[in-house]
């Protein structure tokens, strides 16, 4: 059974909300500590406020697993398998993915907050002896983690708090939608025309934009300027430095490497239709003119 479904649910609506799934705690989201927790029942809910490894970007996730591996062979006194420094950073290299893999595989749900715990937790045999630090090792140290007892009591202990002070969510009318969707593009604009840069907001401000129709494009332009930023991300991956975290950054997937692509696509076709507003500034059927 892939045990990474048992907190399917994790962090589903931010850093923290509540459920119990196939009898292992989940967090849900917004972040208010319950004040009738204690010390420690505080420290395994917070580890759970976070990114889940399985939605993290694949190189962050194994930087931060080198990070992890490195201090656990550190404190086990074990240097990496190998003769020279090229070799050690190589068996560093294929450990941190192997654990990387596995973890994607049975716990992606998991928080690196959590990992550093229990392999922490598992290193001081609290989890039982081990036998080397391996993927196996790791995979026994974070599955008794989640299914510690006081852990998933905390994690329904602040579940029920969140419950208890639960706002009803507001529900917004078209026209409500509409005039945030105005105000983000205009807020784009603005930080474009003083910047010459998008700012993260190329894809909500992006789709408005397309669903108005201020954004016309045929397919074959869509087509020539996803090209265009596919070839301006391998280049700029490929400008990178060579070196044993770069491995790990650069070595994007080809899944990666599209998304990175189609959002540059994205920023670029924005930047291409605030450029064809020139100085008047007047974004159409808005009455939005930049002074």
């Amino acid at each position: 059974m892939n045990s990474g479904n048992n907190n399917e649910n994790l962090h589903k609506q931010g850093p923290c909300t509540g459920l119990v799934k196939n009898g292992h705690s989940v967090v849900k989201a917004n972040f208010a500590i319950c004040p009738a927790l204690t010390a420690n029942e505080t420290g395994y809910v917070k580890a759970a406020y976070g990114e889940k490894i399985g939605k993290m970007e694949r190189g962050s996730a194994l930087l931060q697993l080198l990070d992890i591996v490195s201090m656990a062979l550190a404190e086990l006194n074990q240097a990496p398998a190998g003769n020279t420094e090229v070799e050690q950073n190589e068996s560093l290299r294929i450990i941190t993915k192997l654990i990387y893999a596995d973890l994607m595989n049975y716990f992606p749900q998991v928080t690196i907050a959590e990992i550093t715990i229990s392999v922490k937790n598992g290193l001081r045999r609290q989890y039982g002896d081990f036998y080397g630090f391996n993927t196996l090792t790791v995979h026994k140290f974070i599955k008794n983690y989640l299914e510690d007892v006081e852990r998933m009591e905390a994690i329904k202990k602040q579940n029920r708090f969140l419950e208890a002070h639960e706002e009803p969510k507001k529900e917004y009318t078209k026209e409500e939608l509409d005039s945030m969707g105005m105000e983000s593009l205009k807020t784009c604009y603005q930080s474009y025309l003083s910047t010459g840069s998008i700012f993260n907001c190329g894809n909500v401000v992006y789709e408005y934009a397309v669903r108005k129709g201020f954004i016309k494009q045929t397919l074959e332009e869509m087509r020539e300027i996803y090209a265009r930023a596919l070839q301006m991300v391998k280049a700029n991956k490929l400008s990178e430095q060579q070196n044993v975290l770069y491995s790990f950054r650069n070595k994007s997937d080809a899944a990666t490497l599209d998304f990175e692509a189609k959002m540059l696509a994205r920023e670029m076709s924005l930047k291409k239709y605030f450029d064809s507003l020139g100085t008047q500034g007047i974004i159409p059927d808005s009455g939005f003119r930049i002074p």
